[in-house]
């Protein structure tokens, strides 16, 4: 690197919004290997800066640059969840593929309160706002504010663990407050500056949105009503499901979050069993038939896909392609299973052969197939991973999930993806009209992604499920 030429960072902290990280920025800016840019380069989730102006741009905001071996920069959004993580991450991985990013974790109700205190104080929300409201008036995919968005932090973090591993620091704002020096230490370790060094006011935490004088104030912090127990409870319900996949993810216990209640988003509604006002009714789609038809577009599919191509990437995250035919063939016996009342089956060991994989599937489907036929079978309720449901809707969400799956083995494996248009037809009118009553959360149906104008109706079905249909995966 010459010394005339701003560097690119070694570190990026990338959120979450309203966690400390201003803090963190600064306080690493102070350490004498170490430089920070002075504010949010808001580079890699802006197309008009990532893509208008480029990387030169994002180099001069490194400016004031001296040498220091260290280098790195703040962005909160980078995690934000309308700004598409997937899409940020990996332009990261491709800008400075070596990069170590960092993120600092908040209780996800109390990030949501501060985040609202921080629209408030700039006048994008009225000051009496109470933050159940608001997080109820708008879907959280769809809140331009993120209140709930913004702290699906094990949604946001998947891409990021997967494309750089152990160079992901977590931290959480819990540690920050308990012991500061011991956070920051950790953090200097990371991103390779020597630990000794230490701010003499490291323990001063900044509060972008507290009042002056708050801390000597009986009322709330930046004049906020602050939120009952119960409204807490109900808060935290749009949360606990991301909560427990990041307990696994980092595998610690983040029990001290949960304010405890048995709320569920639903409010006590069960979706599946009770139709609200105006739901409407999909008894006039024969899911037999069309399950049929899609088993017969995703058998070609299947076929012409070869064994070289199983580790390829895929629009499913976690998935490359050999899993993706392991998840094609596996599903219709779990339909199958749940629509019996039997215990799904296990996975079996893989065969990676074009015709047996395709032969697998095509014994799956008409297992599926022959169930759904018996009389009787779609009728009443039945156990599910997502609670009991009707068995008609079951087998419905099989269907998408089949023809879903269809859409992203072709996208993976270079082959036309475009859905046959009766099948396009039936699995956009159940999404959109069964899991519009559910709300959108990641690790459920996944939270839909902005579709180009121009965009062919497949590409809005799979922008409508979460998938990235101008992304290049072969």
């Amino acid at each position: 690197m010459g010394s005339s030429r701003a560097p690119l960072p070694t570190f990026i902290i990338i959120g979450a919004q309203k966690s400390a990280t201003r803090w963190l920025r600064i306080n690493l800016g102070r350490h004498p290997q170490v430089y920070t840019a002075p504010t949010e380069t808001m580079f890699f989730h802006s197309p008009e800066r990532f893509d208008a102006r480029g990387l030169e741009w994002y180099r001069a905001q490194f400016a004031g640059w001296a040498g220091e071996p260290v280098v790195g920069e703040a962005t909160p959004g980078y995690m934000m969840w309308r700004h598409r993580p997937r899409r940020v991450a990996m332009r990261i991985k491709d800008v400075v593929p070596d990069a170590r990013p960092i993120a600092i974790l908040r209780n996800p109700v109390d990030r949501a309160g501060s985040a609202q205190a921080h629209f408030v104080s700039r006048g994008r929300l009225p000051a009496e706002a109470n933050l159940l409201e608001l997080i109820r008036r708008t879907p959280p995919a769809r809140d331009p504010f993120c209140l709930v968005a913004g702290g699906w932090y094990a949604a946001s973090l998947k891409p990021y663990r997967e494309l750089f591993g152990d160079r992901l620091l977590v931290l959480l704002h819990d540690d920050i407050m308990e012991n500061p020096a011991r956070v920051y230490e950790q953090t200097l370790r990371h991103i390779g500056a020597a630990p000794e060094f230490v701010p003499a006011d490291l323990g001063t935490v900044l509060f972008s949105t507290r009042r002056p004088g708050a801390e000597d104030s009986p009322d709330p912090p930046n004049g906020q009503r602050e939120l009952s127990d119960s409204e807490r409870q109900q808060v935290f319900a749009y949360f606990r499901d991301d909560v427990r996949m990041l307990e696994e993810m980092l595998g610690r216990d983040l029990s001290v979050w949960e304010p405890g209640g048995t709320y569920s988003v639903e409010l006590g509604l069960n979706l599946w069993r009770q139709r609200p006002d105006g739901r409407p009714r999909m008894a006039d789609i024969d899911v037999i038939d069309c399950y049929n038809r899609a088993s017969s577009w995703i058998e070609g599919l299947v076929r012409a896909v070869s064994p070289p191509q199983y580790g390829q990437p895929t629009p499913c995250a976690e998935w490359n392609v050999g899993d993706l035919l392991d998840r094609l063939v596996l599903l219709p016996y779990q339909c199958a299973a749940t629509l019996r009342g039997a215990a799904p089956p296990e996975a079996g060991e893989r065969d990676l052969t074009s015709d047996h994989v395709a032969g697998s599937f095509r014994d799956a489907a008409d297992q599926l197939l022959t169930v759904m036929a018996e009389p009787g079978r779609l009728e009443g309720t039945v156990a599910s991973p997502f609670g009991e449901m009707p068995a008609g809707t079951a087998a419905r969400l099989a269907f998408v999930d089949q023809v879903t799956h269809g859409w992203d083995l072709a996208t993976a494996t270079g082959q036309d993806p475009t859905i046959p248009a009766p099948l396009l037809e039936v699995a956009d009118r159940i999404v959109r009209e069964e899991l519009r009553w559910i709300p959108r959360r990641p690790e459920f149906f996944d939270v839909e992604v902005p579709a180009a104008e121009e965009a062919t109706p497949t590409q809005r079905f799979a922008a409508f499920l979460g998938r990235e249909p101008g992304v290049d995966y072969p």
